[in-house]
């Protein structure tokens, strides 16, 4: 019936796949997002309804974070930092200033909260891929925590920019408020 042929081939097959599984575990890559303007970059829709209370006189603010790679093996968590990202249409040439950030955690989330005065001005420059928009972009804090934020599927961060836009001589002062979600992607790591 088995021929030890047989049995030698499926037992080698079930180590092998048994083996492959124990040295295979999941990791998890959380991502801070900022839903309304995190995939702006894909059409540049200045008109898109999602992104008017980021924009001032037609300039729109897209803050965002990245993780910062580990420092060494025994992390035990993820450090992040904060981007700012702003757009303008070419003809548009008012003076536009960052004068400060603030992130305060605000759902499911240890986090210490952060002002920062900038006083940053932009510089815009044709953006490459989109002829007719100019980009300025910059770290706005090289990293956001330096201690575990117990980031869970329901986190919640705040940012508030507070951005100074001139146009013919007028200086508009705004607050923009950004919540920030947790995106979780897990991928399978071999070793």
């Amino acid at each position: 019936m088995f021929s030890l042929k047989n049995v030698l081939i499926v037992l080698i097959i079930v180590i092998f796949i048994s083996s492959f599984l124990t040295s295979c575990k999941f990791s998890k890559i959380i991502d801070l997002v900022h839903k309304d303007t995190d995939t702006f970059y894909k059409k540049y829709d200045f008109s898109d309804s999602r992104l008017k209370k980021y924009q001032v006189n037609g300039i729109i603010f897209i803050p965002y974070t990245r993780q910062l790679p580990h420092r060494s093996y025994s992390d035990k968590f993820h450090y992040y930092y904060l981007s700012l990202a702003s757009y303008r249409k070419k003809g548009d040439d008012g003076k536009v200033i960052i004068n400060n950030v603030e992130l305060e955690g605000v759902k499911e989330v240890k986090f210490k909260k952060i002002t920062k005065e900038l006083k940053q001005g932009l510089e815009f420059k044709e953006y490459e891929k989109n002829n007719g928009i100019y980009k300025d972009e910059f770290k706005l804090i090289h990293q956001i925590n330096d201690y575990n934020m117990e980031l869970t599927d329901k986190s919640q961060i705040k940012v508030v920019l507070n951005v100074s836009v001139e146009e013919d001589g007028e200086v508009i002062t705004r607050d923009l408020e950004y919540i920030f979600e947790t995106r979780i992607r897990e991928y399978l790591v071999q070793r």
